[in-house]
């Protein structure tokens, strides 16, 4: 006995949804093909729910060298807000 699994609602963002479209199909692909199936979603929803550096920091939203705060306005080293006291 098999049952259907109900499709996922849509976000509303265009590339989030192609991405999970992507992932809702790939069982369909062969097990070889699912690593760029994945990492291609990966990428797409990264893109669309992070569309730019604005915070400064690096990747995982450390500081960079210039002493940019991290996105959520945790304090630098030295307690104040983006490193000025």
């Amino acid at each position: 006995m098999t049952s259907e699994v109900p499709a996922a609602p849509t976000t509303g963002v265009g590339a989030v949804d192609r991405a999970l479209a992507a992932l809702d199909a790939v069982e369909d692909r062969p097990v070889a093909d699912r690593v760029a199936v994945f990492e291609q979603a990966h990428a797409s929803l990264r893109s669309a729910l992070d569309p730019g550096d604005d915070d400064g920091g690096d990747e995982d939203g450390a500081p960079d060298a210039d002493g940019t705060p991290e996105a959520d306005g945790t304090p630098e080293a030295d307690g104040a807000p983006g490193g000025t006291a």
